[in-house]
């Protein structure tokens, strides 16, 4: 009988680490999603960039002047897209890792119905899962860090190209 209860208290354990799961695995969906609505920001950006370089052939500024302020726009850009990446490749790795430690876990607590073993194996998973979902809250915030930084970027070279 106490057997069945301990068996009856890991499904339970289980379910509600299935249900955290499912919610990081939600936050990394919207972070998949805030990095492609940052890319789509930077494809408009690429194009103001462009149209900036068409108006400044029109004025008898310093067009080398111009042209390093873009390149070190564009550079900085490229750089926010690999750094994007790597956290996305990063984020990916550690839902991955955390599912398959979540899968091997339900499988030793069929086989395995000691109680120590339970609770070593509840206890690593629970420090798995909020470093990931740490993981993703920092992804978050460097991706926000970075669209603000880049809007103020291209802002302020629209503003010296109209100056011109």
């Amino acid at each position: 009988t106490q057997s069945k209860q301990d068996i009856a208290d890991m499904k339970i354990k289980d379910n509600s680490q299935d249900s955290r799961m499912t919610t990081i695995e939600s936050d990394a969906s919207g972070t998949k999603t805030t990095v492609s609505n940052i890319q789509k920001a930077q494809d408009a950006q690429a194009g103001s960039i462009s149209t900036l370089h068409q108006r400044a052939d029109g004025f008898d500024a310093d067009v080398k002047t111009i042209n390093g302020a873009t390149a070190k726009a564009q550079l900085t850009a490229d750089n926010a897209t690999t750094a994007l990446a790597n956290y996305k490749t990063d984020a990916d790795g550690r839902i991955s890792k955390a599912q398959s430690d979540i899968t091997q876990t339900a499988k030793d607590v069929t086989t395995k119905v000691s109680q120590t073993d339970y609770n070593t194996k509840t206890g690593d998973l629970d420090t798995r899962v909020t470093k990931a979902q740490t993981t993703a809250d920092g992804v978050v915030t460097t991706v926000g860090a970075y669209k603000t930084s880049n809007d103020n970027r291209v802002s302020a070279a629209e503003t010296k190209i109209s100056q011109n």
